[in-house]
């Protein structure tokens, strides 16, 4: 990620100081990882120096921090393009020494990663949240922040979130809230019917306005899938970047592989350009996924789904605002109790 955009750096309350990662400061985020986090936290390369400097390093993503008068790391966020869409930048691993918490200091944090990502230029911000940390869920709402989607299950039961959420009843769920530069206007969208309310909803949040497009039937060309794997967070994606006659079998051989290599959920990203995704969308529902929320593309929407082979009870996931309520309540009622056990 270029790194030549200039924000100015940060100063709050007594001389605490955000700024870009210095490579010295590397082993201040790995001892502050283990605060927060103990050894829990699924993105395992911010425990290691060299690791999280080689990502900076070589552009992979952007890591600010924040420091006490004595230099200590007290805070710290990252800011990277959402894997497979280049213009959507993933704001995440927002996190605040225990000792620090309730100085406002996340939502500082936030709000300089949010100015860096502005300058950079993403066409659309989105923040990754734990379900389980309401402070992460506020820090974002203050800032213009509206929730677009909702992953069940995302990441392993076994995040211990110090003093917040040191022991989760299931696998944490992660929440996607998102943020444009200025309302939007797409041309023809392309959604199943029964997905359209809600996906207007979320629109309306968002500040984006479509063109309603007429469902086609799959063409005649082969489906084209993008396949991704995270061996830290034992995440799979599936980006469809065409769907065609064989959908359902390249779908299925796909879920097998990533399965295969020890995926514990699976997204799928959908483009609501293409006028065969409602078709695709019915297909993928009829191999276990479900409707997750959307994100804004440059050139439209994208409709995510998730696959997990993990049950997780809604009743236990508490939101605060309305529009999130909503949406997990929405997912809650398309999961079908034998897709949840598998």
């Amino acid at each position: 990620m270029d790194h030549d955009f200039h924000v100015s750096a940060g100063a709050i309350g007594d001389n605490t100081h955000i700024h870009p990662l210095e490579a010295d400061e590397a082993q201040g985020v790995s001892q502050l990882m283990h605060e927060a986090y103990r050894d829990t936290y699924p993105e395992k390369f911010l425990y290691s120096p060299s690791d999280l400097l080689n990502k900076t390093e070589n552009g992979e993503l952007f890591s600010a921090v924040a420091t006490d008068p004595e230099g200590r790391v007290i805070g710290h966020g990252t800011l990277r393009a959402y894997p497979g869409f280049p213009e959507i930048g993933l704001l995440g691993s927002l996190v605040v020494t225990p000792a620090c918490r309730n100085r406002h200091l996340g939502r500082a944090l936030a709000r300089y990663l949010t100015a860096y990502g502005e300058k950079r230029g993403f066409f659309a911000l989105t923040a990754g949240v734990f379900l389980s940390s309401p402070p992460s869920r506020k820090t974002f709402g203050g800032l213009g922040y509206t929730p677009s989607a909702i992953i069940l299950g995302a990441y392993p039961q076994e995040i211990s979130l110090v003093g917040i959420a040191e022991r989760l009843s299931q696998r944490e769920s992660l929440g996607f809230c998102t943020k444009l530069r200025s309302s939007v206007q797409y041309g023809p969208q392309y959604l199943p019917e029964r997905y359209r309310e809600m996906v207007d909803e979320l629109c309306r949040g968002l500040g984006i306005r479509y063109i309603p497009g007429a469902e086609e039937d799959s063409g005649p060309g082969p489906t084209i899938l993008e396949e991704g794997f995270s061996d830290e967070s034992r995440v799979g994606r599936i980006l469809v970047r065409g769907s065609g006659y064989n959908f359902r079998q390249a779908v299925a051989q796909t879920l097998w592989n990533l399965r295969a290599r020890g995926a514990q959920s699976i997204w799928m990203h959908l483009d609501a350009g293409d006028p065969r995704t409602p078709a695709a969308a019915m297909a993928a529902e009829d191999s276990g996924f479900v409707f997750s929320g959307i994100l804004p593309g440059k050139k439209g929407l994208i409709l995510l789904h998730e696959f997990s082979r993990e049950k997780i009870s809604c009743d236990q996931i508490h939101l605060s605002d309305p529009a999130g309520s909503r949406l997990l309540a929405y997912i809650g009622s398309q999961r079908k109790p034998d897709l949840q056990k598998r």
